[in-house]
Order: C-alpha cells, then sequence, then structure tokens
C-alpha cells in the first residue's frame, strides 16, 4: 500500500491531487511507470483507471 504522505512528485500540485486520490488509485499509477508531465496527465489517467474500476 502507498505512503499517503511520501512524495512523489516534485509539483506541488500534482503531489497534492495525487495524495488525495483513494489509495488504489495510486498504487496504480505508482506502478505504472508513466513520466506524467502534467496534472493534466495525472488527472486523465487517474479518471481514467476510476472510471473504469
Amino acid at each position: 500500500m502507498t505512503d499517503r504522505n511520501k512524495t512523489v512528485f516534485t509539483d506541488s500540485e500534482m503531489q497534492t491531487y495525487f495524495s488525495n486520490l483513494p489509495a488504489s488509485a495510486q498504487e496504480n499509477i505508482m506502478q505504472s511507470g508513466v513520466d506524467f508531465k502534467s496534472l493534466s496527465e495525472l488527472k486523465s489517467y487517474a479518471d481514467n483507471y476510476l472510471h473504469r474500476s
């Protein structure tokens, strides 16, 4: 399980968004290996994951 306090993103908005996602979505993002370049990329990925689970 992902530690919700762990810093994953250097961008503070991306980190805040990530930290507020459910643990299952955080784990999926971490395991994906995707190098997210923007908050919109991260949101799109998370939305797709959350709407298919």
